[in-house]
């Protein structure tokens, strides 16, 4: 059966990562549940998430987070990584048009565009490469030949 729930803790047990999950009305005491993922993925909940969570009869296991605010369009994914606080610090962006976008939350930004060029920001300047290979650096010119 499914339910919806709100993570109270998280922690590393045993090559797992285990959740105490407060349950809700139809269960009153708190349940211990493994997180689970996709293969290749690896996320863990934070503390206050209202996850989604089952009891397989075996092993209650959290499936999902659930977010208020949905950023991705259609086609689109975006992978991000939160600290204790549930501030987003760092975001990858994989966009529909085939672009890539990564941020952190100290300003740094890497744009892979859809047509093969490169754009940078950092707090100590910027530079972008075309897909034809000019590199332009702060706004001064420096051509790079294949």
């Amino acid at each position: 059966m499914a339910n919806i729930g709100t993570i109270k803790s998280i922690s590393k047990v045993d090559d797992q990562i285990v959740a105490i999950v407060q349950a809700g009305t139809e269960r009153p005491n708190d349940e211990t549940a493994t997180v689970m993922g996709l293969a290749g993925l690896e996320c863990h909940p934070v503390p206050g998430d209202v996850v989604l969570w089952v009891d397989t009869g075996r092993e209650n296991v959290v499936l999902a987070v659930i977010r208020d605010e949905q950023v991705a369009g259609l086609g689109e994914a975006i992978l991000f990584a939160r600290d204790a606080n549930d501030d987003v610090v760092a975001q990858l962006h994989l966009k529909a048009d085939g672009a890539i976008e990564a941020t952190s939350s100290e300003g740094a930004q890497l744009l892979l565009r859809a047509d093969g060029g490169i754009e940078g920001i950092t707090d100590g300047g910027s530079f972008e490469m075309d897909s034809g290979g000019t590199l332009t650096v702060n706004n001064g010119n420096l051509e790079v030949l294949p």
